[in-house]
């Protein structure tokens, strides 16, 4: 199980009414730490548009702690388990003061571009669990 941190910070267009991030932004915290993640390591040629492979998302799951607010510094460490033609990322959010403000995870599916099931490049599935 691989583990990386991704470091950002809370921009305006994030925030909702309160002033605090809205929900649905975690998610796409989820998303920019692991492509990220996947370009630090030297892999984005896996990574769609580049790979004649992709992850299908089958499922999303976030929890809420503490909320984030305008320009509030904070960080996303990553960590990924594969199975079979499945891989799980794991990610959780804290703010400046190292306290956990969201956790959750996503599960994808290897897909080739007819969406047929398609375990993931050996290059990856090495770097994964290594």
């Amino acid at each position: 199980m691989k583990n990386w941190n991704y470091k950002s910070q809370v921009e305006f267009h994030e925030t909702d009414m309160m002033g605090i991030v809205h929900h649905a932004q975690y998610i796409k915290y989820f998303e920019e730490s692991r492509v990220h993640w996947l370009q630090a390591m030297g892999l984005e040629k896996h990574h769609a548009p580049f790979a004649d492979w992709y992850l299908a998302v089958l499922d999303v799951k976030a929890q809420y702690f503490k909320p984030l607010r305008f320009l509030d510094p904070f960080s996303v460490s990553v960590q990924c388990v594969v199975d079979g033609a499945k891989i799980l990322f794991e990610y959780v959010i804290t703010n400046k003061s190292d306290e956990i403000c969201c956790k959750g995870s996503t599960l994808h599916i290897g897909v080739d571009g007819k969406m047929k099931t398609r375990k993931p490049p050996k290059e990856l599935v090495e770097f994964l669990l290594d």
